[in-house]
């Protein structure tokens, strides 16, 4: 009798248990559960914060107004391009009263930042540069129209020119996200288009200029050959194939 319900108990407990087959299939479908859940969730944090990051730029703008409002700034410029996929925007300052221009642009073979001026002066120029609000460095030259200078340094925050130790305008520069200079390829937030709309823009432009003289504001949308004043305007941002749109008005 006692052999009997051993025999049972030990049926019993036999048909309950895992076999190595099932604990194999269970634990695979487990970590494939968790590996695709780990990509999801990192996917949806880049997203985030590329968002959050592109809304930067729309309280950089109020920023720049309001320092004109509270007359710390007479005036500012902001470019924008798409013709390279750039990953950062370009903002002029009290430049309305100086009798020359002056533009930096970057360099994507060579990897170098220059700035170019049609001055015509002999005196000497002073550039300071600023990363993060910490000055690198200081550079003194003598400019003249065929003049410009180089820096390798990408990640400048901004440029004071001075003359005679007077300042004359500030050039910042700001990457859409820190990140751009150092991560792989796919997590660069990049903007890729300007256009009219958010969804079948019937205009898609190259460049894109604000322009804020003492309050007064003007969009000015280009594309090749021509340009316009708009209103309001979409920028268009890509993130690992993800798509990012921020309005402009």
């Amino acid at each position: 009798m006692n052999s009997f319900k051993q025999k049972v108990n030990w049926e019993s407990k036999k048909i309950k248990a895992f076999t190595l087959i099932e604990l194999i299939v269970v634990s695979s479908i487990m970590v494939l559960i968790s590996a695709t859940s780990v990509f999801y969730f990192i996917d949806f944090i880049h997203l985030q914060e590329a968002e959050q990051k592109a809304e930067l730029l729309e309280l950089d703008i109020q920023k720049y107004d309001q320092s004109i409002k509270n007359k710390e700034i007479y005036d500012y410029t902001m470019f924008f391009n798409t013709d390279k996929s750039e990953q950062w925007y370009v903002t002029y300052t009290n430049n309305f009263d100086i009798p020359f221009s002056q533009e930096l642009d970057y360099n994507s073979i060579s990897g170098i930042w220059q700035i170019s001026s049609n001055a015509s002066s002999s005196n000497v120029w002073k550039l300071q540069f600023f990363e993060k609000h910490k000055k690198i460095d200081t550079k003194t030259i003598a400019w003249d129209s065929n003049s410009f200078f180089s820096f390798k340094n990408s990640q400048v925050y901004k440029i004071i020119w001075k003359i005679d130790n007077t300042v004359l305008n500030t050039i910042h520069v700001y990457y859409f996200s820190s990140e751009n200079l150092n991560s792989n390829t796919e997590w660069k937030l990049r903007l890729i288009s300007i256009q009219n709309t958010e969804k079948n823009p019937s205009e898609i432009y190259t460049e894109l200029e604000i322009k804020n003289i003492a309050g007064k504001k003007i969009f000015t949308a280009k594309n090749n050959s021509w340009e316009k004043i708009i209103t309001e305007v979409y920028l268009k941002f890509d993130l690992n194939w993800k798509e990012i749109y921020l309005l402009i008005q």
